[in-house]
C-alpha cells in the first residue's frame, strides 16, 4: 500500500510543455481523484488514446492511500503533471488543477469517467471552427448505470428549472472565462459545478452543444446518499443566480426524485437492494419514455 503526504511528477517537470496554435488549441485535462485504484486506470488510458494530440493532462491527487499512486506513475511518461497532497474537497482539487493548465479550454474528467473515443479532436473543431473562442462548448453524455444494467444517453440544455442541464465532465471552459468569473466556490459540498454553470450563464458566456457523446458518466449513487444536502445546495444556488420562477419549478420538479430516493431507500432496507432497484430502473425506463433530453441505448 502507498502512503503519501506531498508529492509531483509528469514530463512537464523534465522540461517538456505543450504550446497552443491557432489551428491546434492547447486543450487541458484536469483529472481529480482520491482513493479510485478500481476506475483511474480506463479515466487515464481514456484521455491518452485520444485522436486528438494537443492535449494537457494533469492529474491531482488527494493524498491517495490504495494503488491510485501506482497506477499514475504508470503513465507518468505521457502525463504531462500531476500532484498529490491532501485537499480541502473535490472543489478545492478542482481549482489546483484549474490553476496548473496552461490551456485555451479546460476540461474536468472524473476519476470514475471515461472519455468517448474522438471527443476531444471534436471539442477541437468546434473551437478551431470560429472566430468566437471564448465559448463553453458542451455534448452528449452516457449515464452509465452499472447496477442496474441501464445506460441512458442524455443530451445537454440550458433549462435550469431541471436542476444541473449538462454534465459537468462534457464541459470544456475557456480558461479566459475562469480568470473573468473566478473558480469554483468550495463553500459548496455538492454543487459548486452547478454555481460554475450558473456563474457563465449569468455573465454571457456564450454556449455551444455538439450532438456527440463526449463522456461515459458512470452514476456513482452519491447524489443518492446524500440527496437532502444536494438538493438544498442546488436549491440555494439556483434561487440566488435565476429569476423566482425558474426556482419554483426547480423545486415542483425535483420532488419526483426526492420521493424516488425515499421510497428506493425504504424498499431496500425493507426487501433488499434488488427490489429498490427494480423501482429504480422502471423510474428510469418511464422517464426516457417522455423526456426530449433522455434516450436508453
Amino acid at each position: 500500500m502507498t502512503t503519501t503526504t506531498q508529492f509531483c511528477g509528469g514530463v512537464r517537470f523534465k522540461g517538456s510543455r505543450r504550446r497552443s496554435s491557432y489551428h491546434e488549441p492547447l486543450i487541458s485535462i484536469v483529472t481529480v481523484v482520491y482513493n479510485g485504484e478500481q476506475h483511474i486506470d480506463q479515466a487515464i488510458r481514456s484521455v491518452l488514446s485520444q485522436t486528438y494530440g494537443n492535449i494537457e493532462y494533469i492529474i491531482v491527487d488527494g493524498g491517495s492511500t490504495d494503488r491510485t499512486l501506482d497506477i499514475i506513475r504508470e503513465h507518468e511518461d505521457q502525463i504531462d503533471c500531476w500532484v498529490s497532497e491532501p485537499d480541502r474537497g473535490i472543489y478545492d482539487a478542482m481549482n489546483k488543477g484549474i490553476k496548473l493548465a496552461s490551456g485555451d479550454l479546460l476540461g474536468l474528467l472524473n476519476s470514475d469517467d471515461w472519455y468517448a473515443d474522438g471527443a476531444l479532436a471534436e471539442v477541437a473543431r468546434i473551437y478551431a471552427g470560429s472566430d468566437v473562442r471564448d465559448r463553453v462548448i458542451a455534448g452528449k453524455w452516457d449515464i452509465v448505470l452499472d447496477r442496474l444494467g441501464l445506460t441512458i444517453e442524455a443530451t445537454p440544455s440550458l433549462r435550469f428549472y431541471t436542476g444541473m442541464p449538462l454534465c459537468h465532465q462534457a464541459m470544456f471552459v475557456p480558461m479566459a472565462a475562469y480568470s473573468s468569473i473566478g473558480l469554483y466556490d468550495v463553500g459548496y459540498r455538492f454543487s459548486a459545478d452547478l454555481d460554475m454553470v450558473l456563474r457563465l450563464y449569468t455573465s454571457h458566456v456564450p454556449f455551444v452543444f455538439t450532438d456527440k457523446v463526449l463522456v461515459h458518466f458512470r452514476a456513482t449513487g452519491t447524489s443518492d446518499q446524500y440527496f437532502r444536502e444536494s438538493v438544498g445546495e442546488a436549491s440555494g444556488i439556483i434561487r440566488k443566480h435565476l429569476p423566482f420562477y425558474t426556482y419554483a419549478a426547480y423545486r415542483m420538479i425535483r420532488w419526483k426524485f426526492e420521493f424516488l430516493t425515499r421510497t428506493s431507500k425504504i424498499i431496500e432496507r425493507a426487501v433488499g437492494r434488488r427490489a429498490s432497484d427494480l423501482l429504480k430502473s422502471a423510474y428510469y425506463r418511464a422517464k426516457a419514455r417522455y423526456s426530449p433530453t433522455w434516450k436508453i441505448h
